[in-house]
């Protein structure tokens, strides 16, 4: 009797820990598809922010110039400027980009955090620089 007690109970311990192991799964995945979803988006925003206000400053055309702040996320690999393409890699293989409507050149940040760029129109282009 006592032996077939202590079988049940090892059955249910057994079967409560896989359940809570499901669960932590379960939870870790979450939680990691919600940050590389955020990181995406946050750099996404701050693709289009640069991007809006480079088009802005190439309307008003040269000495036109404005300084915004960006924030790119801590999973941020490398960014670069290219025609009019702005282009950031993240980690996980993500890659953002964003087309602008006017001839850019310059440089994007190369590690996370927030980050002063300037914009300046010259002639035929925007220059993207960290100020």
């Amino acid at each position: 009797m006592k032996g077939q007690v202590s079988v049940e109970m090892l059955i249910v311990l057994g079967l409560g820990l896989v359940l809570v192991g499901i669960y932590t799964l379960y939870g870790y995945a979450s939680i990691d598809s919600y940050k590389k979803e955020n990181d995406f988006f946050l750099t996404r925003d701050s693709l289009e922010k640069i991007g809006e206000t480079a088009q802005f400053v190439a309307l008003q055309g040269y000495p036109a110039k404005q300084k915004i702040n960006t924030c790119f996320p801590m999973s941020l690999l490398a960014c670069s400027v290219s025609n009019m393409t702005l282009s950031c890699s993240l980690r996980g293989g993500q890659v953002v980009e964003y087309t602008s409507k006017v001839y850019l050149n310059g440089t994007l940040p190369a590690s996370s955090g927030c980050w002063d760029v300037l914009v300046e129109a010259h002639d035929g282009a925007v220059t993207i620089s960290l100020s």
